[in-house]
């Protein structure tokens, strides 16, 4: 099981930088590119924007939301998806960049969410904007890694799908100390490797070795 682990003093400027990043990307689109798709299956660029500012909301704008949250019951990822289509449809593209750019610097957290689920979430989603733009956003391998440990380590929130058939499959990364799974080697970018086991499977035309045949035809690619 992967290990790899990163000091606050190293994150918190990690995720500043990634949105930083993100914010001076969606400054140069268009309005049709705000309403594109991203890897984020159904949510457009607003609409991940507009999830990427979710932490920041205070304690009005969490109770103003709380009944969009009931109506999703248990299924938390349908409670995450339609606040944050809720804040797009309810803001301009102006609006939404400037509350990301707004949210640069703070280290703040809703309840139950801790510091690494901001570094997953800032760097995979991301790359869910600039990779179906064609655009080309760097993501530090030390900071991946330790995200991608989180995604194998956590117990909630629940982790990705793909996990179960990832772990039979030695993923190793070709730029940072992690590995993880027991099988057939599959290597390749701290990156892709951390995009995979958040289910991306684009991730995919990245990696390398003699498992990758096996996985591709596992995950239906």
């Amino acid at each position: 099981m992967p290990t790899t682990l990163l000091s606050p003093d190293r994150l918190w400027p990690v995720v500043a930088e990634q949105r930083t990043a993100v914010a001076d990307l969606l400054a140069t689109l268009t309005p049709d590119e705000w309403r594109g798709p991203t890897l984020c299956t159904q949510w457009t660029v607003r609409e991940v924007v507009a999830h990427l500012t979710l932490q920041q909301m205070r304690l009005g704008e969490l109770l103003d939301g709380l009944p969009t949250m009931l109506r999703a019951g248990r299924d938390l990822d349908r409670g995450i998806r339609d606040l944050a289509a809720r804040r797009a449809a309810r803001s301009t593209d102006a609006q939404l960049l400037e509350l990301l750019r707004a949210s640069i610097d703070s280290r703040r957290t809703n309840p139950s969410v801790t510091a690494m689920e901001s570094l997953t979430d800032t760097m995979v989603h991301a790359q869910d904007i600039a990779i179906p733009l064609g655009r080309d956003l760097p993501m530090p391998p030390d900071a991946a890694a330790a995200a991608a440990t989180r995604m194998w380590t956590m117990r909630w929130p629940r982790p990705f799908p793909i996990k179960r058939t990832l772990s039979g499959f030695g993923l190793r990364a070709a730029d940072a100390e992690w590995r993880a799974g027991e099988g057939p080697a599959v290597e390749g970018p701290m990156s892709a490797l951390l995009m995979l086991s958040t289910g991306r499977l684009i991730a995919l035309d990245r990696l390398s070795g003699p498992g990758l045949p096996s996985l591709s035809s596992a995950v239906g690619r």
